[in-house]
């Protein structure tokens, strides 16, 4: 997270910083796509979708967020 722009890493906060297989993020190497988001922006969830290898060859991530609607 950096601390000055009060931004973090939405996966590596969900999914914690384990090591992740292959098949979850792409053909040959390992994750490379992030997603940052502001710490006022909660994420309901974060998640790999792995129908992207259908056109691509990497998984794009995905994030849901809950948004206040005040």
């Amino acid at each position: 997270m950096s601390a000055e722009l009060r931004h973090r890493d939405v996966f590596r906060q969900q999914h914690g910083y384990g090591d992740l297989e292959v098949a979850d993020t792409s053909w040959q190497s390992k994750r490379f796509d992030h997603l940052f988001a502001s710490t006022e922006l909660p994420a309901t969830q974060c998640y790999y979708d792995h129908s992207g290898f259908e056109r691509s060859d990497h998984a794009p991530i995905i994030a849901d967020f809950e948004l206040d609607s005040n």
